[in-house]
């Protein structure tokens, strides 16, 4: 079906990104969040849309709903678990059989199995989306993973080529699989942090002993990112960490904890319940937990790398006056 309308439930980091571009793509959107400052700052960021109504900005769930044409199509981006299960029981009542519920969050994919199979008793039609790339990926082309049934996934993949960056969208199978696969891409992305923060330690330390002076680490990661076999985003995010001023240098105004590991934990016990072993990635999700009991430069750049390519909350050490 052509779809140049949605309702969008969540305006965070990733959220009002999305819906920028959203809006880029020619998307009539609907926006609400509970924190009203949220629609406020996006309504600021878009005055011409919200003029002409195509960004619209209403004070409830309700009202995104009923502003919306049938079949409606609503994309939530909001925190997993009960908030998720609380935005569907809000929207129920306002929802008709074939309207199309999205859950581009990361939540638990037994939970997305579950809802799927209790809104298809009611005629609602239910996406997962693993939702990766960052805040830049949401502003300017995400990478989804889809899961739900076909024919829901086929009425809506004009809108996913839409807000994906090139052959950046999946169709990966039936409902939970979205979520799935997006689990366990983060399970190896806390493995490939580890390993890059380990490594970037041993040259700091390596120079320290050595030559008795500190390498520019910042530069070095650039280069890396220039080529190397060891090239990646990650590379390059903790490389524009090091130039961030309010890090630091060498990062030496950060905390080394490390937050986020749910979705870690969640595959982690998914890891346990098939029987494979995943010693590299679980023991990053567990390096999380020892981050936060002391002050570990691997977890400096962890930390780093994290803010800058999600603006996830980051810890500054008390500097003396």
């Amino acid at each position: 079906m052509e779809i140049n309308q949605l309702g969008y439930i969540g305006l965070g980091r990733m959220g009002a990104n999305m819906v920028m571009n959203l809006l880029d793509k020619d998307f009539d959107v609907v926006a609400y969040d509970q924190n009203q400052n949220c629609g406020h700052q996006l309504g600021e960021e878009r005055k011409e849309e919200v003029e002409t109504e195509k960004l619209q900005l209403p004070s409830s769930l309700e009202e995104v709903a009923s502003a919306l044409d049938s079949p409606k199509v609503i994309w939530m981006m909001v925190p997993a678990g009960k908030a998720v299960d609380g935005v569907i029981t809000s929207l129920l009542p306002e929802l008709s059989p074939k309207d199309i519920l999205i859950d581009g969050g990361n939540s638990y994919f037994k939970d997305s199995m579950r809802r799927a199979h209790e809104l298809k008793e009611k005629g609602i039609n239910y996406l997962d989306i693993g939702t990766s790339g960052g805040l830049k990926g949401a502003r300017n082309g995400a990478c989804l993973t889809i899961g739900g049934e076909r024919e829901v996934y086929e009425q809506l993949e004009q809108l996913f080529k839409a807000i994906s960056a090139p052959q950046g969208y999946l169709y990966t199978g039936p409902s939970g699989t979205g979520h799935f696969v997006k689990m366990m891409h983060n399970f190896i992305e806390y493995g490939i942090e580890k390993c890059i923060g380990e490594g970037v330690e041993l040259v700091k330390e390596g120079g320290d002993k050595f030559w008795g002076e500190e390498l520019n680490l910042g530069k070095i990661c650039g280069v890396w990112n220039k080529g190397s076999i060891i090239e990646s985003k990650l590379m390059g995010y903790l490389a524009d960490a090091f130039n961030e001023n309010e890090f630091g240098s060498n990062l030496e105004h950060l905390s080394g904890k490390v937050g986020g590991g749910e979705t870690g934990e969640w595959a982690l016990a998914t890891t346990l319940e098939l029987n494979i072993p995943a010693s590299c990635n679980a023991l990053a999700l567990l390096d999380r937990y020892r981050s936060r009991q002391d002050d570990s430069f691997a977890g400096k750049c962890i930390a780093g790398m994290r803010n800058v390519f999600g603006g996830h909350k980051i810890e500054y050490k008390k500097r003396e006056e």
